[in-house]
């Protein structure tokens, strides 16, 4: 129709080409550096003054003044605002969904139209001057209105770095029903750099109760954050504890970033009152602002499934590895492995290298704390090592006009690009492909109709083509008994693990810790979703398959990425509602809020956890 393929060739071997950076590789590597400040060259793109070409620890007011001191064409900001409408129409799963989503209490629901928001948007600031930082800005608080943390805009290459403040927190039950918030301690960041223009005595409030925040209740402003920026779960639990524990004193510069005021003010429960500037690290190069992606050295594929926070600290900053494999001392018949994200290669085998020699254990707590994803393939290697028959998961797609051209042409020229090949999804129930797939089916959905493709699977066909893996070999004795633990975060891939390994076996059930006090009930995952497609995957899908139109989406003026699911998920063939607006309640529930990075916490945890074995009945 609209779209259409031209009459030039296919381009040979187009999966070919360099591998782009991942999305969430964005954070800085702090621990490196004391304090740094690095002169560079920078040539005149509009911004002066306060020293904008500085790297390092800054004032964040300095650094916001040097970030809006940088402007945006007229043109680059109406073609960012045509392309993402045009993605969000050709490749969306959720699009129709989204306007008016399946009621699950106590889930966040749904009603926004993305393309009536966007074409809303660009009524208001096209032909307004406003700087590239606040535009990207706002272009991101309307697709925040999704709740849905696949779907994220990442700000030009030119902004890296974090908005810091000083305190790991901690919630403490008052002992009627609610919280009180704490300063657990000061944060990897604040213990790594030096910030000259904060208070000399922030370290002495460590421990003691944050009575309010820029005159609110500390609890009340909490929560009225996690609220207004629900980046993590449509679960009000979840995403409170994603806050409490992540980004509510860190904040990457390149994602959900706007700070409400340049200083927060606190006061403390012996009295002491502290004023603390936001402090900005920066390492990015404002003189690239408005460079494009070089879209066409992106080869644009990734397998793996990443949440835009999950490295907002690095690394080499967080107490605890991505696996790390321990035992209770007062039962030693319980292992604990943890797991904080699953991008990572061969999980099962680091796993195995972990496992204490020649011990048998019959109770497994499997700890997905602040896991929001990673490559499914590892999560289905989890799986089959936990699992004698773990069961598979089901996707479809929804059908659109650059969609349809985009496989049309991938199968004419037998290209064999993932997503869109024919050889890339498997028949379910089988290991076979499935050209019939794409054959398209009516659903209601959202108050409209719209085609859909058949339900199909990733199987095997599709994580034998990842990267080799070591063997498995099963434990010496299976675990009889297994508890996943949570706080409802376990996103993305480590959702589509926890809640496979929990339906699929009666020796398995879920804790979830924290969340808001008052909440019956509270969900073990959050957004299951399906496989992320970056933005420039589809431009350069439509480059290699020559695909011409006005429904095509034109390349991005300014480094910036686009990211959502581009299929949806059903953990039974036969279900009629995604998996992302399902609610699974948690079998168990404990009510503190245990420090992730904190080992004290941690082990006292896992002593609470380990008591609720003897409610599950052993596998048979």
């Amino acid at each position: 129709k609209e779209c259409k393929i031209s009459d030039k060739p296919f381009p040979p071997n187009p999966t070919e080409t360099t591998r782009s950076t991942d999305t969430m590789k964005l954070a800085i590597c702090l621990s490196l550096l004391s304090i740094v400040v690095i002169c560079v060259s920078v040539k005149s793109d509009g911004f002066q003054g306060k020293e904008c070409d500085k790297l390092g620890v800054r004032r964040a007011s300095e650094l916001l003044e040097c970030f809006r001191s940088v402007t945006i064409s007229e043109g680059a900001k109406t073609d960012i605002l045509q392309s993402a409408r045009l993605m969000f129409e050709g490749f969306y799963v959720f699009k129709e969904i989204a306007r008016d989503s399946p009621s699950f209490p106590p889930l966040n629901k749904i009603r926004c139209d993305i393309s009536k928001e966007l074409l809303e948007l660009g009524n208001r600031i096209v032909g307004k001057s406003m700087s590239s930082w606040d535009f990207h800005s706002e272009v991101g608080k309307v697709l925040l209105k999704l709740n849905d943390p696949h779907v994220l805009l990442t700000k030009p290459d030119c902004y890296k770095g974090l908005f810091i403040q000083p305190f790991d927190l901690e919630v403490k039950s008052d002992g009627k029903g609610g919280m009180k918030l704490f300063v657990k301690d000061l944060n990897a960041a604040t213990k790594q750099l030096r910030f000259p223009f904060w208070p000399r005595n922030v370290s002495q409030v460590v421990g003691q109760e944050i009575v309010s925040i820029n005159g609110m209740n500390a609890i009340k402003q909490l929560m009225e954050y996690s609220r207004q920026w629900p980046i993590s779960s449509k679960d009000p639990s979840a995403s409170f504890n994603a806050h409490l524990f992540l980004t509510y004193q860190l904040r990457n510069f390149q994602g959900y970033s706007d700070l409400e005021t340049e200083q927060m003010t606190y006061k403390f429960g012996n009295g002491m009152v502290l004023d603390i500037p936001w402090a900005g690290y920066f390492s990015g190069n404002l003189s690239t602002c408005n460079d494009p992606w070089p879209i066409h050295t992106k080869r644009g594929i990734d397998s793996e499934i990443y949440h835009p926070n999950t490295q907002i600290i690095p690394e080499e900053l967080m107490a605890v590895g991505p696996i790390t494999v321990s035992e209770i001392s007062s039962d030693p018949d319980t292992l604990v492995i943890r797991i904080t994200t699953f991008a990572l290669t061969d999980a099962v085998g680091q796993i195995q290298q972990l496992l204490p020699q020649g011990r048998n254990f019959s109770k497994l707590i499997l700890d997905f704390r602040l896991n929001f994803g990673g490559q499914i393939c590892e999560a289905f290697r989890l799986l089959e090592y936990l699992d004698p028959k773990p069961n598979g998961i089901y996707y479809d797609m929804r059908h659109a006009e650059n969609l349809d051209a985009v496989v049309g042409a991938t199968n004419f020229y037998h290209a064999n690009l993932p997503y869109w090949s024919n050889n890339y999804w498997s028949e379910p129930g089988t290991n076979h492909s499935f050209p019939g797939w794409f054959a398209p089916k009516k659903i209601f959905r959202g108050g409209v109709t719209h085609n859909y493709t058949q339900v199909f699977e990733m199987g095997n066909i599709t994580c034998s083509q990842s990267r080799k893996r070591s063997s498995l070999h099963k434990p010496t004795n299976f675990f009889s008994k297994i508890l996943i633990l949570t706080d409802g975060t376990c996103g993305s891939t480590c959702a589509h693990a926890a809640t496979l390994l929990r339906h699929n076996r009666d020796h398995v059930r879920t804790v979830s810790i924290g969340g808001l006090a008052k909440q019956e009930s509270m969900s073990y995952t959050s957004f299951p979703g399906g496989p992320l497609l970056h933005s420039y995957y589809i431009l350069n899908s439509n480059i290699w398959l020559n695909i011409q139109g006005p429904l095509v989406p034109k390349t991005w003026p300014t480094q910036i990425d686009l990211t959502f699911s581009v299929a949806e998920l059903y953990r039974q063939r036969n279900s009629t509602v995604p998996e992302e607006f399902v609610f699974y309640p948690s079998d168990f529930r404990i009510k503190t809020w245990p420090n992730p990075n904190s080992q004290t916490d941690t082990s006292q945890l896992y002593q609470k956890v380990n008591s609720y074995f003897s409610k599950i009945k052993p596998f048979k």
